[in-house]
């Protein structure tokens, strides 16, 4: 059996490059040595933030439900209210993918938009799917409702 997970997108800590993998030792050590090889080791300081961030587990889970249900509320009714948008809401989770109407790849609009507006979503083009974006909502209630707003200026092609 192996059991692979983080704590970059269940507890919505981005910053903690920290995870675990539950394996037998010999497939562990296996996969130790090909990210040793591929991305080098984390600082010092990343795991002790992820190894308190372990400690605070019951917290973390809390926020991260209360984002999943309240947060993915407010983007599903944004969403809704977007007529160039569309997309299949997650059952559960704390991201989407979303998709433009016009079939425009969109990797240079929200290239774009980060650099002109701050908003970050992640181009479909990662994922084989140039017209859509993931969309997070792992944050504070009112960065997400700031980052929605951007957002919308971004899709609909209001300058800055």
């Amino acid at each position: 059996m192996l059991t692979v997970n983080s704590l970059t997108k269940v507890y919505g800590l981005s910053w903690a490059r920290c995870g675990w993998v539950f394996a037998p030792p010999a497939v562990t050590r296996a996969i130790g040595h090909v990210l040793l090889t591929t991305a080098g080791s984390a600082p010092p300081s990343s795991a002790a933030l992820g190894l308190a961030a372990f400690a605070a587990h019951e917290q973390l889970w809390q926020r991260s439900h209360q984002w999943a249900t309240t947060n993915f509320q407010r983007v599903k009714q944004w969403l809704d209210a977007q007529p160039h948008l569309y997309w299949q809401a997650p059952p559960h989770g704390l991201f989407g993918f979303v998709w433009h109407r016009s079939g425009e790849n969109l990797r240079s609009r929200i290239e774009q938009g980060c650099a002109d507006r701050g908003v970050l979503v992640v181009p479909g083009q990662f994922f084989g799917a140039p017209t859509g974006f993931r969309l997070a909502w792992s944050c504070h209630e009112t960065l997400l409702e700031t980052g929605l707003q951007q957002l919308e200026a971004v899709m609909v092609g209001e300058p800055p």
